[in-house]
């Protein structure tokens, strides 16, 4: 499915990988902050969220490693990329 799909989705679920200083500079309305370093001690959270989970980075490269981490734990979970083209495509919609 492609991320335009999954942004339709009322129930969406953001959530940035950045770290807290980055998260504060910029995000996307409605994400949550999860850096990628507490990934791993954060799955119950995971585990409760609302699908579809998108997570996203700065460039793709924290949400590349965090969707691989939980999709190998079993979470359905979705790679945004970098904040810039997720914006891009949440604009479009």
């Amino acid at each position: 499915m492609k991320i335009e799909e999954l942004l339709n989705n009322q129930n969406v679920t953001l959530v940035d990988v950045r770290s807290c200083e980055e998260f504060e500079e910029e995000t996307i309305k409605g994400a949550l902050n999860i850096p990628l370093h507490t990934v791993p001690t954060r799955l119950d959270e995971f585990k409760s969220m609302k699908t579809p989970i998108i997570v996203f980075c700065r460039s793709g490269a924290r949400s590349n490693q965090a969707t691989t981490y939980l999709k190998n734990q079993g979470i359905e979970v979705f790679d945004g990329g970098g904040i810039g083209s997720l914006k891009t495509i949440i604009n479009r919609n």
